[in-house]
């Protein structure tokens, strides 16, 4: 197509001379035209991708024309993974310390020359066609800076322009300021994840062991659901609460009995955790959440219905109120948390979540889910 399309814009012969210097590039083609004229004719340089004029066009008219055409027909890129590489631009020598020269000047601006003499001047970067063709042409001569004035002593400077470093000096006292995690996180994860020591740590900081987060789940509740046995049997000790409930109602008592583990539920139930308290949702008690489908279901069913069904025979019927309660009515007893209470009948006719018992001498109604087999372990703070 570029073949053809400079045909069109070849005008007659008769028009324009040649010049001499385009006559010896197109001597050799006009030579080989006229030997076979039925051959067909070759680029000079298949490189270089110019066409070669027809034999009918022995002598061009315009030049600037075809000068034109020629140098907006593409030239072959280089493809990638060549060997080839390109030759690297020669810099002139005083390029090297171009950059240094920039930063004296910059440095050095508003004094005079420095101990080692005058400044040396500063060379023009050449980059491209400017580096090949040569060094480039010396540059006038900079005028000469006017003379000094007479020194005079400096004027004092007020103090508040004093610059202070934020950078800390080699005998600077340090300041003991480091990242504090919450505690309450800390004891939260690391009872789940087993770490005992982090979790005695947190406790130390800590006012109550019990503290909750916004879902109501305490260090025991996942003490408990990671199996954690050492952490459990410290926060115990260190007086967490066992019938804590979350925003659901579960107890850690209901989170042990889930996990069918008959130890946890053993050491909760001998340290006043509330055997008939019942969740939120549904109303269900520890019991009633054992899983059937995993294992250990039968030895932990088996021993919460043994202490359900031991709770007002054991001790003589006593029992152990785990939270304070105020009578509403005439039939009823009014306790306060520690309390022991004998139970006189359990399982009425017409109540079965209250039971009658006696206290001071007085008798009346309870209700059963206020109570446990054994009182409630009080915070020793000595021994954590």
């Amino acid at each position: 197509i570029g073949f053809l399309f400079l045909l069109g814009l070849l005008k007659p012969p008769a028009e324009a001379e040649a010049e001499p210097e385009l006559e010896g590039l197109l001597t050799p083609v006009l030579e080989a035209g006229d030997a076979d004229e039925g051959a067909v004719t070759r680029p000079l340089s298949p490189t270089r991708l110019q066409p070669a004029l027809p034999p009918e066009a022995q002598s061009v008219p315009e030049l600037e024309e075809v000068a034109r055409v020629l140098a907006e027909i593409p030239r072959p890129l280089k493809r990638r993974g060549s060997m080839e590489q390109s030759p690297a631009v020669a810099l002139p020598p005083t390029h090297k310390k171009q950059y240094q020269q920039i930063i004296s000047r910059l440095f050095h601006r508003h004094g005079g020359p420095g101990p080692g003499g005058p400044e040396p001047e500063l060379t023009p970067i050449t980059e491209g066609s400017e580096a090949r063709a040569g060094p480039p042409a010396p540059a006038p001569p900079a005028p000469l800076p006017p003379p000094a004035p007479p020194q005079s002593s400096p004027p004092e400077q007020p103090q508040s322009m004093e610059m202070r470093s934020v950078l800390r000096k080699a005998g600077s006292p340090r300041k003991a300021r480091r990242a504090r995690l919450n505690p309450l996180v800390l004891l939260l994860d690391a009872a789940l994840t087993g770490e005992l020591e982090v979790v005695q740590q947190a406790v130390k900081e800590m006012n109550d062991p019990s503290q909750p987060n916004e879902e109501g789940i305490t260090a025991l509740h996942n003490a408990i659901c990671g199996a954690n046995y050492p952490i459990v049997d410290f926060l115990i000790a260190a007086g967490a609460n066992v019938n804590s409930p979350d925003s659901h109602g579960w107890t850690p008592l209901h989170c042990a009995a889930s996990c069918n583990d008959t130890a946890i539920c053993t050491v909760l139930v001998q340290h006043g955790a509330a055997i008939f308290a019942t969740t939120l949702s549904d109303g269900a008690t520890a019991i009633e959440k054992c899983d059937p489908y995993r294992e250990g279901y039968a030895d932990c069913a088996t021993y919460l219905a043994d202490v359900e069904q031991s709770m007002g025979l054991m001790h003589s019927g006593a029992v152990y109120a785990l939270w304070d309660y105020s009578a509403e009515f005439g039939d009823e007893l009014s306790f306060r948390e520690g309390d022991s209470v004998t139970i006189l009948r359990r399982d009425g006719l017409e109540e079965t979540d209250w039971w009658w018992a006696t206290l001071h001498g007085q008798e009346g109604y309870v209700p059963r889910n206020y109570f446990g087999l054994f009182p409630r372990v009080k915070p020793q703070r000595n021994k954590v």
